[in-house]
C-alpha cells in the first residue's frame, strides 16, 4: 500500500515495451532505479555512481559497464549536467543489439521461424566458417615451419613489442597496482568514457606528478570537479588528454595555478557542498561507502586512508 508522502511510480510494460524483460540484468536494474527517481516535470535523474553501487548492489565496474551499454543501446539519453558537475540521464525506450549467431539460410538471410532451412538433396553443403569475433588460435599468430624430419616447430616472431602500458613519461611499464589506480581514476572521471589504455597511462602520470600531499589520486578527482563546476563550455575538459595538456601548461595562468588560487570558502559554488571531514576539501563524485552519512562527508578514497591509518 502506498503511504502517504511515498510516491507512486507506475511502469508501463506492455507492447514494445515488453523488451524491458530482456535487458541484461545488471543495466536493467540501473534502468529501474533512474527510472524511480524521474521527477514528474523534467524527466531526467542524476544518481551518483556510489548511489547506484549502492542501491543496486554492484560494483563499481559492474554499474559502468551496464550504464554504457543503456546509453549506447539508447535506454539512457544524457540530457546535462548538474552545477556539481553530476550527468543527468532520462530513461526511454532503448532497442536491442542483435543476437550473435542468428541463423540464416541459404541466401544469407535470417530465418524468420529461427531455424535454419534444410538444403535440398543434392545441393552443395555449404562449409561454416568461424565467425570474426573469435580469436585466432595460438598457431595463427606465430610463424610455423617444418623441419626434415616433418616435425612443425614454433616460432616466436623475432619484432621487439613494447611494453605492455609503457609511460614514455616515466620511462618504464605501469605496475599492476598502478594500471588498476589509473583505471578506477577514470571510470570517475568519464563513467561512460571507452577507457583508452592512453588515457590510463595518463591518469598514472599525473597521479604521480601531483602527490604533493601525499594522494595524488585525489587530487586529480579534485582538480576535474574543479573545472567541471567552474569552467564554461569552451574551458571544461572533456577528455583525459585535455586535462592532462592545461596541468602541464607551463603558462603562468595554468589549470593548476588557478586551482591552488581558488578559495573553496569564500566560492558561492563550493559553498553549498559538503565538505569532507578528513581533508577539509570539497565533496567531488565519490563517498566513501561505509561512512553513514550522519556522521558526515568522506571522499572515498579519504575514508579509505584515515581505515589504513587506524587498522580498521
Amino acid at each position: 500500500m502506498i503511504k502517504k508522502g511515498e510516491i507512486w511510480q507506475p511502469l508501463y510494460i506492455g507492447g514494445k515495451w515488453s523488451d524491458l524483460f530482456r535487458l541484461p540484468g545488471n543495466a536493467l536494474k540501473v534502468w529501474l532505479l533512474h527510472y524511480s527517481m524521474e521527477g514528474k516535470g523534467k524527466r531526467r535523474s542524476w544518481p551518483t555512481i556510489e548511489t547506484i553501487m549502492e542501491q543496486c548492489d554492484l560494483s563499481h565496474n559492474t554499474v559502468h559497464t551496464a550504464r554504457l551499454w543503456l546509453v549506447e543501446n539508447k535506454w539512457l539519453v544524457l540530457v546535462g549536467y548538474t552545477e556539481y558537475g553530476v550527468p543527468m540521464y532520462r530513461v526511454e525506450k532503448g532497442s536491442l543489439p542483435p543476437k550473435i549467431g542468428t541463423p540464416k539460410n541459404r541466401e544469407g538471410v535470417v530465418s524468420k521461424s529461427g531455424v535454419t532451412p534444410i538444403p535440398k538433396s543434392g545441393s552443395q553443403t555449404r562449409s561454416i566458417e568461424p565467425k570474426p569475433s573469435e580469436p585466432e588460435p595460438l598457431e595463427s599468430l606465430v610463424s610455423q615451419s617444418v623441419s626434415k624430419e616433418g616435425t612443425t616447430s614454433l616460432q616466436v616472431p623475432e619484432t621487439e613489442k613494447e611494453p605492455l602500458y609503457y609511460s614514455s613519461v616515466l620511462k618504464r611499464e605501469l605496475t599492476f597496482e598502478e594500471h588498476e589506480i589509473g583505471s578506477d581514476l577514470y571510470l570517475d572521471l568519464l563513467p561512460l568514457g571507452k577507457m583508452d589504455e592512453q588515457d590510463v597511462i595518463t591518469l598514472v602520470e599525473l597521479a604521480i606528478e601531483y602527490n604533493g600531499r601525499g594522494d595524488g589520486q585525489q587530487m586529480i578527482r579534485n582538480l576535474w570537479m574543479w573545472n567541471r563546476r567552474h569552467k564554461k563550455e569552451g574551458l571544461r575538459w572533456r577528455t583525459v588528454q585535455q586535462m592532462a595538456k592545461s596541468l602541464r601548461s607551463e603558462s603562468d595562468n595554468s589549470a593548476y595555478v588557478q586551482y591552488n588560487d581558488h578559495d573553496e570558502r569564500s566560492c558561492p559554488i563550493c559553498k553549498k557542498l559538503q565538505t569532507c571531514t578528513v581533508c577539509g576539501k570539497v565533496e567531488d563524485m565519490t563517498r566513501d561507502e561505509y561512512t553513514p552519512k550522519e556522521h558526515g562527508y568522506k571522499h572515498r578514497s579519504c575514508g579509505s586512508r584515515e581505515d589504513a591509518v587506524t587498522g580498521e
